[in-house]
């Protein structure tokens, strides 16, 4: 899967929380996740994406994968843990998936702040 899903490098279509929705879709089930990254600081300048899987589970330190401007990095996952959907002041104490969270005033996807919440 890309993330940003486009065929070039582009400065305004950059990786934000709603890519959160994206990974928790493709990676239902999965143990893991291998990430190659390469011009990383344009398509997710924020680093979302290794925030969302360090939320899941946890990154494993492997040696000697970093060519010239491509990075690899693993993790593996918890069977139960998802990825946040908004940020965690945001997240309702007490409310998980299916569970009708009211969204925050904050969230940067109102109405998504109740479903992948990890607590």
């Amino acid at each position: 899967m890309r993330l940003p899903d486009d065929p070039t490098l582009n400065t305004d279509h950059v990786v934000g929380y709603s890519a959160a929705h994206v990974l928790n879709e493709k990676l239902a089930g999965m143990r893991g996740a291998w990430v190659v990254l390469w011009q990383d600081e344009v398509a997710d300048p924020n680093g979302f994406v290794p925030m969302f899987l360090s939320s899941r589970g946890k990154e494993q330190k492997i040696e000697g994968t970093n060519f010239y401007q491509v990075r690899l990095r693993h993790w593996s996952f918890s069977a139960t843990r998802r990825s946040r959907t908004c940020p965690n002041h945001d997240c309702p104490r007490g409310k998980f998936q299916g569970q009708g969270a009211p969204a925050r005033s904050g969230c940067a996807q109102p109405g998504a702040c109740g479903r992948g919440c990890v607590l």
